[in-house]
């Protein structure tokens, strides 16, 4: 505060009390004076100049008190926190505080004159005219919440009190106080929002005191929940909802909360509903304390009824799924990225002469000596686990003391942690491989006696050659050759009967030409008297002369070495193949190409004619014949088809070269 205008002022009054002292004493010089002595004169100046210096360090005293007192007024008046305002009662501001200038966002010497009115927000203006109009008619104080519209043009919520202060003589005023309740107003709606945001949450939520263990909040989560009114709840603590548990053992689990040993406990246990009906809950507890206050248990509830009764569901599934796996009368099992198990059912555990329990955890080395198998299904568990896809296998293996043929699949389990377990099923395919084996036997049999019935076929074939060559040729020749003696003894008179005879002549030579042909195809002779490729050589010439079809003949440059059966059976898949072209391919032009390859005799015929769908062909009795015909001497044949592209017939045996 500003002590200069204190000082001029002190001179001031100092100089005007000297002048009125002076005067006083020249009004009493006028009076007669009493002679006295000059030492009791002195003596009475001096006793009054000592009075006179005590009234005045007094009075200096009291002045210096005085002026601190104002000085704290002021500095209460202008820094208090809260604004202070007089107004006359027209409304017009007379003084301010500092604080006030600053709630109202102006200057004070810009606010001094100015109505208050002014700083009311239009929509309050009403309400702010009723109040100052009461507190002018009433000495009571008035107060009322107002919106103010500062001088920055933002607004402001105060609380507004008002007193009427008349004295005589002076002014009539009114003295009001704002306050500044913006953040009660947002503690207030933060505290809303946090009770709505609690009264609509899912889970119970219960207040409760340390001491008394009642309750002193329950949202309307736990009204719902335990049926009671949140009145009722308040009249309640946790030992009203929990029957089963007593208050000492109750007070017990919770003071490790209250002594900070510990945080939060998670606990489950069974209330009760308003009703009588019991209800399953899973409850955090927590204590919190606030500064120095004694602090509150804060308990969070929730209804798992929904979840036991899952859980009922998933373990009765679970056994379900159980009873299922070890019913199952192939191998299941489970095992982690190491080899351990993780999962068997019964079969496996039979299998392996153990229990359940025994296996898991353990690897395979614990339960089979044999070091082959085990390296074998460990090799499969790296492989899944390393590249991450199925691995299938089958291997003669021993368990119970007998061999089993196993057929394992191997697949990855991924899960979302990163981590793969490997779930494997073994089926016993035992009864599957010995008659896969009887099968084949059956088969290879089947073979052997489809060769021995060819060869007796062939024999047969060969037989009816010989005497349709050796019977009916020679019969044929003796025909020709009578009916030749006939015609050279009848007489030049007899025209017609020499043109009978040559027409006879022309028809038994028709017959054995008839008869080479059916001895050729039954047998032909090139394939006893010179071998299986002068044979082909005749029957494509023969072929490319009858059909018109285009051949191209490609051979090997040296003979090869075939047994008699082996020859008949490539040169039948030759006529076949040939007798195929001819009737379905519409070709104009086959290649057909032997060649001698690492001990193999291939033939290959190929033909440019409109092919076939292979799907729709392989139950065609022509084309399993040759695939048939070339198992039974040991070879192979593979058809190859595209439609509009051709087909090419491939046909590899075994055979020396010679």
């Amino acid at each position: 505060m500003n002590k200069k205008p204190n000082q001029t002022r002190k001179l001031k009054e100092s100089a005007s009390l000297r002048t009125r002292a002076e005067a006083t004493l020249r009004h009493d010089s006028s009076a007669p004076a009493v002679q006295r002595p000059a030492e009791e004169l002195l003596h009475e100046l001096q006793v009054h100049q000592i009075e006179l210096e005590m009234q005045n360090e007094a009075l200096r005293e009291s002045q210096i008190m005085l002026e601190k007192a104002r000085d704290r007024y002021l500095d209460l008046y202008e820094f208090a926190p809260i604004g202070y305002l007089t107004l006359t009662p027209d409304e017009v501001i007379s003084e301010i505080n500092l604080t006030g200038s600053v709630l109202l966002g102006a200057e004070r010497s810009k606010l001094i004159r100015r109505r208050f009115s002014a700083f009311v927000v239009p929509e309050e203006l009403h309400s702010w005219h009723r109040i100052f109009m009461r507190t002018l008619h009433y000495s009571d104080q008035q107060s009322c919440d107002l919106m103010l519209q500062r001088g920055d043009g933002s607004r402001l919520h105060v609380q507004m009190g008002g007193i009427h202060l008349f004295r005589e003589g002076e002014e009539q005023v009114v003295h009001l106080t704002l306050t500044d309740i913006s953040r009660r107003d947002q503690a207030q709606a933060t505290e809303r929002r946090l009770n709505y945001l609690l009264d609509h949450a899912l889970d119970m939520i219960f207040i409760f005191e340390p001491d008394t263990l009642r309750f002193v909040y329950a949202n309307k989560g736990a009204e719902t929940g335990t049926g009671f009114t949140r009145e009722e709840l308040l009249q309640m603590t946790p030992l009203d909802l929990l029957p089963l548990i007593p208050e000492a053992e109750c007070r017990a689990f919770i003071a490790p909360l209250g002594s900070g040993k510990r945080k939060r406990r998670r606990f489950e246990t069974v209330a009760s509903r308003k009703h009588g009906k019991d209800m399953p809950i899973e409850t955090q507890l927590q204590f919190v304390r606030q500064n120095d206050d004694t602090g509150l248990y804060i308990a969070i509830a929730r209804d798992i009824t929904e979840r036991k009764f899952a859980e009922k569901e998933l373990r009765e599934q679970k056994n379900l799924l159980w009873q299922v796996i070890d019913a199952d009368p192939n191998m299941i099992y489970v095992k982690d990225s190491k080899g351990r198990f993780l999962l068997v059912n019964q079969t496996v555990a039979d299998y392996c002469g153990v229990s359940i329990q025994s296996m898991i955890g353990k690897k395979n080395s614990d339960f089979n000596s044999n070091t082959r198998e085990v390296e074998r299904f460990s090799a499969a568990d790296r492989e899944v686990v390393e590249n991450k896809h199925d691995v299938i296998f089958t291997d003669l293996l021993s368990g119970n003391g007998e061999d089993h043929w196993i057929h394992t699949i191997k697949r990855p389990l991924l899960h979302a942690d990163g981590s793969i377990n490997v779930l494997g099923i073994g089926v016993d395919v035992t009864g599957l491989k010995m008659a896969e084996a009887k099968l084949a036997e059956s088969y290879r049999e089947l073979q052997r006696l489809t060769l021995h019935l060819e060869n007796v076929r062939a024999e047969e074939r060969a037989s009816i050659a010989r005497n349709l060559h050796d019977e009916m040729g020679a019969t044929l020749a003796a025909l020709k050759m009578r009916t030749a003696w006939l015609a050279s003894r009848l007489p030049d008179t007899a025209p017609h009967l020499l043109e009978e005879v040559a027409h006879i002549s022309e028809l038994v030579t028709s017959g054995m030409q008839t008869v080479r042909q059916v001895v050729s195809e039954l047998r032909p002779n090139l394939l006893d008297d010179v071998g299986l490729i002068a044979a082909v050589k005749d029957y494509v010439k023969r072929f490319q002369r009858d059909s018109g079809i285009e051949c191209e003949l490609v051979l090997p440059r040296t003979d090869v070495s075939l047994d008699e059966n082996q020859s008949v059976t490539v040169f039948r898949i030759l006529q076949e193949s040939l007798n195929n072209v001819s009737k379905h391919a519409r070709a104009k032009r086959v290649e057909i190409s032997f060649s001698h390859k690492d001990g193999w005799l291939v033939l290959e015929i190929r033909d440019n004619g409109i092919g076939f769908d292979q799907s729709r062909k392989e139950n065609s009795y022509g084309l399993l014949g040759i695939k048939e015909r070339a198992m039974m001497i040991g070879g192979n044949a593979r058809i190859e088809s595209t439609p509009g592209i051709g087909t090419l017939v491939t046909l590899r045996i075994p055979a020396d070269q010679a």
